[in-house]
């Protein structure tokens, strides 16, 4: 497709309505312009390549469906947009990500010595820059009680931020919650009855667990 064959330096800014989509290209048209390669069909392929070594199925389809949104937004300037956005959409279909593994294996979960040791802050190195970035990090009260309780029970976060205290009841050393997860399906966890007061006087919540300064639930 000579159509698709462009100079990095003369790309336009990506301006995709959704922000990830719109990061992914950003990051792309930067791995051209170090690289030094001309934007194609052939620099795509290698780039998304590239992602499968490092990371899952899911992230590299996501990555796949912003370079071609971003290829989309580009053909549309061209007086021949429906013969182009034909071929790409023939093309990213014949790209493949793999298929998403939904199940975690065991050896994958972190340890307790590893959530210790990430819960008391440190250096992060990021390894994919082309010189490693060394940053410092470390949590909020907040922040460490929602990854505890996180680890502890398996939650997902939208089924974390939305656990009502209504819904909770002691049973001996544990605290039972009841909640609506996914697939609207009514589930319960069980929280320690220690780290369920930590929480409660952390966040204060009136009406949910986790709950911020508006009385919503956290991050809604």
């Amino acid at each position: 497709m000579k159509e698709l064959v462009i100079n990095s330096n003369s790309l336009p800014t990506p301006s995709l309505q959704e922000p990830t989509y719109n990061r992914y290209a950003k990051q792309f048209i930067g791995f051209l312009e170090d690289t030094k390669k001309p934007f194609s069909i052939d620099s795509i392929i290698e780039y998304i390549e590239l992602y499968r070594v490092s990371y899952s199925a899911s992230t590299v389809n996501v990555l796949k469906c912003s370079l071609k949104a971003y290829v989309e937004s580009l053909a549309r300037q061209s007086s021949n947009f429906i013969e182009i956005n034909a071929k790409i959409q023939a093309i990213f279909k014949d790209i493949k990500t793999g298929k998403p593994v939904k199940s975690v294996d065991q050896a994958e979960l972190p340890t307790d010595e590893e959530i210790e040791r990430l819960l008391t802050g440190g250096y992060f190195y990021y390894l994919r820059y082309s010189e490693p970035l060394e940053k410092w990090f470390s949590f909020t009260e907040k922040e460490k009680l929602i990854i505890e309780t996180l680890y502890k029970t398996g939650l997902r976060i939208f089924e974390l931020i939305t656990l009502d205290k209504s819904r909770a009841t002691k049973q001996g050393k544990f605290y039972k919650i009841r909640f609506t997860g996914k697939g609207r399906k009514d589930r319960e966890i069980f929280i320690p009855v220690e780290l369920y007061r930590r929480i409660d006087k952390e966040f204060s919540g009136r009406k949910y667990l986790f709950e911020d300064f508006s009385f919503m639930p956290l991050g809604k």
